[in-house]
């Protein structure tokens, strides 16, 4: 008994099929297109920009709220007692919270042996490292300062941010590393509660010039 041969389809046959079928849909398309009166492209237009400022109006509104959420939220918290009083990642994501509220691109790093990597902050061309020590009677001593110097010597992070509920011994000075103690960290966070009520921008190089 003869049995029948599978005839296959010719690839190229269905490639021109296709290609006449989407030539001849173009085509009606078009013809379609310009046979529409004026006044409706002037509506559609208008439509379409409306859709655009709703969306850019409520997206807004998110950030805005957003914005306002994490204020209240560092606010709340913003106790000098209280920080001291939280666990180490807790107020590592405290600060990062408040470097976000700030505008900077923020996050807690994984633990990687690095003196002065708590945090990882970025704002366009600007890129920083962050330092988080917490607790009661915390005084920060120059070798400290020093391994964050030798730090960002393997990093390509434009500057370091030692934050520390306590305070720095009097000798300390650095170029390199900007040193916010337990009352520096306490008016910063109120400038920026301030400064961010009701969704407002704050200005993140500021964080630079604050003494």
């Amino acid at each position: 008994m003869n049995k029948r041969k599978n005839k296959k389809t010719d690839p190229l046959l269905i490639g021109i099929l296709i290609g006449v079928f989407v030539v001849a849909l173009t085509f009606d398309l078009l013809k379609w297109t310009f046979n529409i009166p004026g006044i409706a492209w002037v509506a559609t237009a208008g439509i379409l920009g409306l859709i655009y400022f709703a969306r850019t109006y409520l997206n807004e509104r998110k950030r805005a709220r957003i914005i306002e959420y994490r204020r209240q939220y560092l606010q709340k918290h913003g106790d000098l007692e209280q920080l001291k009083q939280m666990s180490p990642s807790e107020f590592e994501q405290y600060i990062s919270d408040l470097f976000v509220q700030m505008g900077y691109n923020a996050f807690v790093t994984e633990p990687n042996g690095m003196p002065c990597e708590d945090l990882i902050v970025s704002f366009d061309d600007f890129f920083a490292t962050v330092v988080c020590r917490n607790g009661e009677s915390i005084t920060v001593t120059p070798e400290e300062i020093k391994k964050c110097e030798s730090s960002l010597e393997k990093s390509n992070a434009s500057i370091a941010f030692f934050i520390t509920t306590g305070d720095f011994e009097e000798q300390i000075h650095s170029q390199s590393v900007k040193l916010i103690n337990g009352q520096d960290l306490m008016k910063l966070i109120n400038e920026v509660t301030a400064e961010t009520k009701g969704g407002q921008l704050y200005q993140p190089l500021k964080l630079l010039h604050i003494q």
